[in-house]
């Protein structure tokens, strides 16, 4: 039963690793030019919905009864405020000080991209505030902090409900879908991209509990141990890609909507509106089934468990660090010019982050460890 849930916990981590990779990938590219945001690309029809599967597991990793409600907001408070509060501090210090060392901003573009950040992108849209000065460099990693609030509220809500929720099927499916609608309702009659996402919130609700109640029958994780059963799940995963493929490509060439099912920031498609809230929704499910069976299947091979596990046990902060490793990139190494490397500058925006991400984060543990080596001994000693 342990080496189940070891395994089970591994596999979530590579999936984590995998995806935090896609994340980083998407924030490279658009820091290579920003107006790419709305344009289409192939390759970000492959696997848009990498928020989506973060929020399935959200819900997908909840225990019943292991917490009460109150116990678990106040984990969550631990987990998610504090973070966000002490990265926003961090942020400007790092990423806002680097660009008023190079002169690249002044103290007007780091308010601006601050208060891009405490308005939120639709706030910013709604409320008609002038960012006109804004540092973007800095905006990126104040902007992706909206995961940590957003996943905040909504855990809220859903610590409150999800027990009475899950525990039927006739319960669980037309809240699900209330709450898919509801999301629809308001990106197709009011807005697609209102302040601090809220628009999201519902869509986001149902996936969380989706999750949950998926988790109580274990969906992702029936065993893998015969033929029979690898073929069945390689052509789930086959499947499931084509269909987010499939979806993906419908999207564009049917209605000119790009990066659909992707919630950038919370935001739901521009082009299609209310329609994303279904594809979001169907993509998040399909999206996780695909890359937690792909992990499943490749978890033997020991330099992927390595890589991806390493990086998905850190994934939180990866995530909260990476667009520091983007900005010192993107101003020192390239000079803030988007096409030095052409096509490939996305990439190998990637690749150095990640290098020294995992670089910097083992010499800090190594560094500790020492100490806390040394430590022992003295106290042995005495």
């Amino acid at each position: 039963m342990e080496n189940e849930k070891n395994e089970r916990s591994n596999i979530q981590d590579m999936v984590k690793g995998a995806l935090i990779i896609a994340v980083i990938f998407f924030h490279s590219f658009i820091l290579k030019d920003v107006t790419t945001y709305n344009e289409f690309h192939v390759i970000l029809c492959l696997f848009p919905c990498v928020m989506g599967v973060f929020f399935f597991y959200a819900g997908y990793n909840y225990q019943v009864g292991k917490r009460t409600p109150g116990q678990n907001i106040v984990r969550r408070t631990k987990q998610l405020i504090i973070p966000l509060v002490v990265m926003i501090f961090v942020d400007i210090l790092l990423v806002g000080g680097l660009q008023l060392i190079y002169k690249l901003t002044d103290l007007t573009g780091i308010w601006h991209a601050l208060k891009q950040f405490l308005l939120s992108e639709g706030g910013i849209v709604h409320f008609h505030a002038d960012i006109s000065k804004t540092n973007y460099e800095l905006s990126l990693p104040l902007a992706i902090l909206w995961y940590l609030y957003t996943l905040y509220i909504i855990s809220i809500i859903f610590y409150l409900i999800v027990d009475k929720v899950i525990i039927k099927l006739s319960r669980f499916i037309p809240i699900v879908v209330i709450l898919v609608l509801l999301s629809f309702a308001i990106g197709q009659f009011i807005d697609p991209k209102l302040p601090y996402a809220l628009q999201s919130y519902p869509l986001i609700l149902a996936i969380m509990l989706t999750g949950a109640y998926l988790s109580q029958h274990s969906v992702l994780d029936r065993p893998l141990n015969n033929k029979k059963s690898i073929i069945i799940a390689c052509v789930q995963m086959v499947i499931a890609e084509s269909l987010i493929f499939g979806i993906g490509l419908l999207c564009y060439y049917a209605f000119g909507a790009a990066t659909v099912g992707a919630l950038p920031g919370g935001e739901l498609n521009p082009v299609i509106k209310g329609f994303d809230a279904f594809v979001t929704y169907i993509l998040s499910l399909f999206g996780t089934i695909f890359i937690h069976t792909l992990m499943r299947l490749i978890t033997k091979i020991k330099i992927f468990s390595l890589f991806f596990g390493y990086l998905g046990k850190n994934v939180a902060l990866v995530y909260v660090t990476h667009p520091i490793f983007l900005a010192y990139i993107h101003t020192l190494i390239f000079g803030r010019n988007g096409n030095v490397l052409g096509w490939f500058q996305p990439y190998a925006y990637t690749i150095i982050t990640l290098i020294l991400f995992i670089g910097i984060s083992l010499l800090i543990k190594l560094i500790i460890n020492k100490i806390k080596s040394k430590k022992n001994k003295v106290e042995e000693g005495n």
